[in-house]
């Protein structure tokens, strides 16, 4: 007789009630704004060059052959998220969108984190990150039944909790306050001990929901840069936090083509650095941009 196996989902039914019930809250919530549902690919000919998220590749040979057999044209990626194609649709005239989907990322297996998992994305059309905010504090507070949020600039936190201004501080200083943390500085460039200062002192802290804006421009991801009211350049870019957890990263979207060739180049130097490969360009992403997105906001 074969080994018994543990064949049990690991959803039972008042979970996949649950969350059949939030998604329907979260149809609701877009329908009743004019946003339209959109699907788009899961498996394409490229993905993102952001240094930090592993994509999974996927290899089709002939007669579906996979591994060895495959050949280099062959390869798809699973997406990290469905951010290209629907921002292919915004420069082709969408108008708002939104999307709930799978997504894939490599090496994120965790207690909060799982390779495959579902996403909800949306953009909208002349917002800013500030609009964005308070639209997603809306459909949160509506999702966990609770009746309030917080906006707080990243600046605000650094130099509350380390009293340190994270747009200005050099390398050194950077460095120093991270040795009083307990934290390898070898291990880290400056934008590195960012992350790491951030992620393990203040995020824990972030039990209410909140929304956390004006990252480093060092960190700017595909958010536009501006000048803050202290003469800070500040990428602006935001991410929601609740029970010390993120649940969301959003943007007020570069528009500027050139600009994000010029960040694909630089995204590509640190994974060379890293030991990571090239990620080859997506000219219709690339196309897109060149064409004209609209002024929006995406989470």
């Amino acid at each position: 007789m074969p080994a018994q196996v543990d064949w049990q989902p690991a959803a039972d039914l008042a979970g996949l009630r649950a969350r059949a019930a939030q998604l329907a809250l979260v149809r609701e919530f877009f329908t009743e704004r004019k946003v339209l549902e959109v699907e788009t690919p899961l498996l394409a000919a490229h993905t993102v060059s952001d240094p930090h998220i592993n994509a999974v590749s996927v290899e089709l040979g002939e007669s579906g052959l996979t591994g060895l057999h495959a050949k280099q044209s062959d390869r798809r990626w699973l997406q990290t998220s469905p951010e290209y194609a629907m921002k292919r649709l915004l420069a082709a005239g969408s108008g708002d969108i939104y999307q709930v989907c799978k997504s894939f990322r490599g090496g994120e297996q965790g207690r909060h984190h799982n390779l495959e998992f579902t996403l909800l994305e949306w953009y909208r059309l002349n917002f800013d990150q500030f609009d964005l905010m308070k639209e997603t504090a809306s459909l949160l507070c509506l999702l966990f039944k609770i009746n309030t949020s917080d906006m707080k600039s990243y600046a605000e936190l650094f130099e509350a909790h380390y009293d340190c201004d994270p747009h200005t501080a050099s390398a050194s200083a950077l460095h120093a306050l991270a040795g009083r943390h307990g934290i390898d500085c070898d291990k880290y460039d400056a934008n590195g001990m960012l992350d790491v200062l951030f992620s393990y002192h203040l995020q824990p802290q972030l039990q209410d929901l909140t929304f956390v804006y004006d990252y480093p421009e060092s960190q700017s991801a595909l958010a536009r840069v501006e000048v803050d009211s202290k003469g800070r350049r500040v990428a602006r870019r935001f991410e929601c936090f609740y029970r010390g957890i993120e649940l969301g990263n959003g943007y007020h979207e570069l528009l500027d083509a050139h600009e994000l060739q010029r960040r694909h180049a630089f995204d590509n130097q640190v994974r060379l650095d890293l030991g990571r490969p090239e990620i080859e360009s997506d000219a219709k992403f690339m196309g897109a941009m060149q064409h004209g997105l609209p002024n929006c906001a995406g989470i």
